[in-house]
């Protein structure tokens, strides 16, 4: 996080902690959710065709975790709701 920034702070019930969301916020400024996606797609695509030597349990955790990053981002470009610019008075 830079000095300009401000915390996005939100309670994670999972963990039962206040966490910083700010940096998420900060990706999608840059890349969107299904485009994100989509690169992840990519990477098990390029991993499961060209990583002949990762033994099968390395790769089973390997893409284990990219499905669950690609599954969020479409989880969270499917619940987007946009919010009313709100006019000066």
């Amino acid at each position: 996080m830079t000095k300009n920034t401000q915390p996005i702070l939100v309670c994670n019930p999972y963990k039962e902690k206040i966490m910083n969301v700010e940096p998420l916020f900060s990706f999608y400024n840059v890349i969107d959710a299904s485009e994100a996606k989509e690169m992840i797609e990519e990477s098990i695509r390029l991993l499961v065709l060209y990583t002949d030597d990762v033994p099968e349990s390395d790769m089973k955790y390997t893409l284990s975790g990219l499905y669950q990053m690609r599954d969020l981002f479409k989880e969270l470009d499917g619940c987007a709701i946009p919010v009313p610019k709100q006019t000066s008075k």
